[in-house]
């Protein structure tokens, strides 16, 4: 499953470690990214089903992708015709396996443009 932003959810620990129940990964994975990003992340905030469903990791309920998204009636980022936002740019410079993923898709998408 693919998120919005492009992010492979079978690939984020929130996602794994909630279809496994995983107790161990939700607590590593909150001490982690609470350093990381300088939040404070409790193991009771790592729950996550894909964006497109109604449980979510904390940082995602006010996701501006997915709210541009469903606004414009798409699956994901890379489908836009103004891809790549500011906003998008920002946020995948950390990822680039994300970035690669919506970079095909919106060549695909727009007939190699």
């Amino acid at each position: 499953m693919l998120a919005y932003c492009g992010i492979d959810c079978s690939n984020c620990p929130v996602y794994r470690a909630t279809m496994t129940n995983d107790e161990i990964l939700k607590r590593e994975t909150a001490d982690k990214w609470g350093r990381e990003f300088g939040f404070v992340l409790e193991k009771s905030d790592m729950n996550c089903t894909g964006c497109r469903s109604e449980i979510l990791f904390k940082l995602c309920f006010d996701c501006p992708f997915k709210d541009c998204c469903s606004k414009k009636g798409i699956d994901n980022c890379g489908q836009c015709a103004e891809y790549p936002c500011q906003t998008l740019e920002r946020f995948l410079r950390p990822i680039p396996e994300a970035r690669a993923s919506l970079d095909e898709i919106h060549r695909n998408f727009h007939g190699g443009t």
